[in-house]
């Protein structure tokens, strides 16, 4: 039997781990100048650090909030992606007619 992914003893430090992560991201934003953490950057993933601090941070809560929702109420939500198709499941084997 295969040991399972993750265990309960396993994830008891992730709160904290987050939390003190959270910490230093914090302190270090502090220390960059408003104009530099506004600025549009090209070809960055946002717009700017500030657009990209706010999406990591939305992501945080999101996860946040759905590692507390009941198992059983998460079937209702949507799937993150697609379910993946067989190959070829629309084609025709090349004995077909």
């Amino acid at each position: 039997m295969e040991s399972p992914m993750f265990t309960l003893a396993g994830m008891r430090p992730i709160p904290q781990l987050d939390h003190a992560s959270l910490t230093l991201t914090l302190d270090h934003l502090a220390k960059i100048p408003t104009a530099d953490y506004i600025r549009e950057l090209p070809s960055f993933g946002f717009p700017s650090l500030r657009a990209q601090v706010i999406h990591i941070f939305n992501c945080e809560a999101f996860w946040s909030t759905l590692s507390r929702i009941s198992p059983s109420k998460t079937k209702t939500l949507p799937a993150t992606r697609p379910s993946p198709k067989p190959a070829n499941s629309s084609a025709k084997s090349a004995s077909e007619p």
